[in-house]
């Protein structure tokens, strides 16, 4: 079951042993950003467990509004120390690490993005002027070399959920009409090009985008096959390795055929694409019933030519989870609970 799962895959300097990857989660557990040994432990265990590809909790760019939490971790020196004890403890079980590169726009406050906010009549979210363009550019490009300097196998752009990144990407499909200049519609591209251009051309490089947003968990500004290949194929061309694309449900159709949004994505940009959305075991029963069955999960993967199935919660509950499907030892993986949600590592 899941054979296809279970083979390596090389991209450029990158080769991981399998196509599963733990999905990007934020834990908060980086007093003044910076990650200790009880992260380096969290994600050891994951890597141990039979982990290929590890995408680590989203790290926060050099830049003053990234976010208003300083449990979150960063790429400063004293961060890229912690970082290196974690990146050593996930190749010393085989596994590769990713870097994902974060900056939260306008979920945070104060706030920066391509349309100001008002609440209560009080701005919340500033528009972001071409000389914050330029700040909020240099902030992703100095996080990318900072990661490839502490080791990481490569980086993530967090362009999803609605966070700074996610909100230029949807100025690119609006209307001629509205109010965006050419570089806001741009901005993504502009972005993964200099990344691109710092880290070099062998270092690997995803993006993760969505449909759903934090406060919106059916919104949908990509409406169909074209302007998916509009958003995307741009973005490939700028540097852009494999997708992400990130769902609540992996199974669903994107659109008004039967494919989903990973497929959709692999047909329309020919990149690899990173499937992800409650994939996971419930005791002995997949999650979400009969969707979620391990049958549903094998003929999706085939049928739509998927190249990595991302976990998330399943792996807060079990560390070991693709250890036991590969040995087939579904009776044995552990539920995901509140508590287990909740606890770390």
């Amino acid at each position: 079951m899941l054979d296809s799962l279970f083979t390596p895959f090389t991209c450029r300097s990158l080769t991981v042993p399998n196509r599963w990857v733990m999905a990007p989660m934020t834990r908060g557990q980086s007093p003044q950003t910076i990650p200790g040994p009880q992260v380096a432990e969290y994600y050891r265990r994951r890597a141990a467990g039979g982990v290929g590809l590890i995408i680590s909790e989203g790290t926060l760019v050099p830049h003053p509004l990234a976010a208003n939490s300083s449990d979150l971790p960063s790429l400063s020196a004293e961060a890229i120390a912690g970082w290196r004890e974690v990146i050593k403890a996930v190749h010393a079980e085989g596994g590769k690490i990713i870097c994902q590169l974060w900056h939260q726009g306008s979920k945070t406050q104060p706030g920066l993005g391509p349309i100001p906010v008002f609440v209560d009549g009080k701005q919340v979210v500033r528009k972001a002027v071409d000389a914050d363009l330029d700040d909020l550019k240099l902030a992703f490009v100095k996080a990318a070399c900072a990661a490839r300097e502490a080791g990481f196998d490569g980086v993530e752009l967090h362009a999803a959920h609605g966070y700074l990144l996610d909100s230029y990407m949807r100025c690119a499909l609006e209307p001629e009409a509205a109010d965006f200049s050419q570089r806001e519609r741009t901005f993504v591209q502009e972005v993964v090009r200099e990344v691109r251009q710092c880290v070099g051309p062998d270092y690997f490089m995803v993006l993760r985008f969505s449909q759903w947003k934090l406060d919106n968990y059916d919104a949908h500004y990509i409406e169909s096959l074209p302007q998916l290949e509009q958003l995307l194929n741009p973005l490939r061309d700028a540097g852009v390795d494999v997708f992400h694309a990130s769902t609540r449900r992996f199974w669903l159709p994107a659109f008004s055929g039967t494919h989903t949004l990973a497929g959709n994505t692999r047909q329309v940009t020919g990149r690899p694409v990173i499937a992800v959305g409650s994939v996971g075991l419930d005791g002995p029963n997949w999650a979400n019933a009969v969707e979620g069955n391990p049958a549903v999960l094998e003929r999706v993967v085939q049928e739509e030519s998927l190249d990595f199935i991302a976990l998330g919660r399943i792996l807060l509950a079990d560390p070991e989870f693709v250890n036991k499907v590969r040995a087939n030892r579904l009776d044995e993986i552990q539920p995901l609970t509140q508590e287990a949600f909740k606890a770390y590592p």
